[in-house]
């Protein structure tokens, strides 16, 4: 068994953190099992990504475990226990494989290795299909890297060539879940993909029906929908093609839960029952946000801007050097939007302006639907709807928020939706309520939403 173990934060900086696993066994341990063991146990954030092997735990003279002398797992030969790795076996899992390497930062890695467990996200799935394309002339949605999380199979996948219809390229299947809750459909952010939901899939539980809304426009052949309402309308169809009749759970994060609310309204009209809107730090659209305590000085604002400073502190103080500048420069950025946007309703918007990531990292298809999904959400003009619509909000504002934006607890959702707002508090910031380490939190809170809507 496991003689002695410690787990330390990983990380230079230039790099994103990442937990590291260190391990003394006096028998041969598989990787897999190790982080199937743990899953099981404890939130999927605190599972390490990375594993070495040792002889022993290096101490200092005074006992303690000597940091320093740990080795970095990303400058080994090996990615946890060489022995059980299984190499790539054809072509193309060679190059999937040597893919995986470069965005991952790992020298070694296992055709059978999960792309989540090895510290892959959203953002890096994204690069690593892009790359794919370019390496093998093949372009797969982003979603398949939720049914093929492997090299094995996701070289598979490419083989088989079948081509998804149009239905399954928009319904994303996370899991199907158990008979007792009716499946919750959680439209795409702004961007289009649904990768981020992963993390909120795992949390909410394998019994959970989760289903992500895919924007059509990703790929090179497809033509993007222009409006909320359009964007809707082929949801709609989608989900009672999958559902014939209510009633319904829908939802989305930020930009997703203003498309939730408008299939929702689509949904009221053909004469179905919504029994869950579920949104996800989503404002109503600002032409409908009237807030008349934006200055600076009023009480509120002071009180939250004395209110957020520790969570800002503890937020900048958790990432790497190149990581917090990225977020200062976005930040700066952002306030400059604003200020200009104040005097200029027509000022444009610039990818770069709303993200903390590099350019380079995000395909020009992604880019182009950014902004064709923020051209429809300025142009959109929500109707009334007769239901409750549930917002789940952030506990902490970063300080654009805090300093410019709204300060209606409902996010303008009251003026619209006529059967009221119930308001979750959720942990994390705007930008990371469903992502780890702060989705226990936001799955908590959807999970309890669920199972009341369900057994109404």
């Amino acid at each position: 068994g496991v003689h002695d173990c410690v787990v330390v934060a990983r990380g230079d900086q230039s790099d994103e953190k990442y937990l590291a696993a260190y391990i003394v066994s006096s028998e041969s341990l598989s990787t897999d099992d190790i982080r199937k063991y743990m899953h099981e146990r404890i939130p999927a954030y605190m599972v390490p990504s990375s594993y070495v092997f040792l002889k022993s735990i290096p101490l200092t003279p005074n006992g303690k475990v000597d940091r320093m002398a740990l080795p970095d797992p990303r400058s080994l030969e090996q990615s946890g226990n060489l022995s059980m790795l299984t190499y790539p076996r054809n072509d193309i899992e060679r190059k999937i494989a040597g893919i995986w390497q470069d965005i991952l930062k790992l020298r070694q890695i296992g055709i059978q290795d999960n792309f989540f467990d090895l510290g892959g996200h959203s953002l890096l799935a994204v690069k690593m299909f892009s790359q794919i394309e370019q390496a093998l002339g093949i372009s797969l949605p982003v979603a398949t890297l939720l049914r093929a999380p492997t090299i094995s199979s996701l070289a598979k996948e490419i083989q088989s060539g079948e081509a998804d219809s149009v239905d399954s390229k928009v319904l994303i299947p996370f899991q199907q879940g158990g008979r007792q809750m009716s499946p919750f459909f959680c439209a795409h952010g702004v961007g289009g993909g649904v990768m981020d939901y992963s993390d909120l899939v795992r949390a909410l539980g394998p019994d959970v029906p989760f289903y992500g809304l895919r924007a059509i426009g990703l790929e090179n052949s497809e033509i993007h929908d222009v409006t909320i309402e359009a964007m809707a309308s082929r949801y709609v169809n989608v989900i009672r093609a999958f559902q014939p009749h209510g009633p319904y759970h829908v939802g989305g994060y930020c930009f997703g839960g203003v498309v939730a609310y408008e299939i929702a309204c689509q949904m009221e009209k053909l004469g179905e029952k919504v029994e869950l809107v579920a949104i996800f730090e989503g404002f109503l659209p600002p032409s409908y946000v009237r807030d008349h305590s934006l200055f600076f000085f009023h009480p509120q604002r002071l009180f939250a801007i004395l209110k957020s400073i520790p969570s800002w502190i503890q937020d900048y103080s958790s990432i790497g050097f190149s990581q917090l500048v990225r977020r200062i420069r976005s930040t700066f950025r952002q306030l400059l939007l604003i200020l200009q946007r104040r005097t200029d309703q027509r000022q444009r918007i610039r990818v770069q302006d709303l993200l903390d990531t590099e350019l380079d990292m995000i395909p020009d298809r992604y880019v182009e639907l950014t902004l064709a999904h923020i051209s429809a959400l300025r142009r959109y003009i929500p109707g009334s709807y007769s239901g409750q619509v549930t917002l789940f909000r952030a506990r902490n504002q970063s300080i654009n928020e805090v300093l410019f934006g709204s300060l209606d607890p409902e996010m303008g959702w009251g003026k619209v939706a006529r059967g009221g707002v119930d308001v979750r508090v959720v942990s994390g910031f705007h930008r990371n309520i469903h992502l780890r380490p702060y989705v226990e939190s936001l799955s908590a809170e959807l999970r309890t939403s669920l199972n009341r809507s369900s057994h109404s």
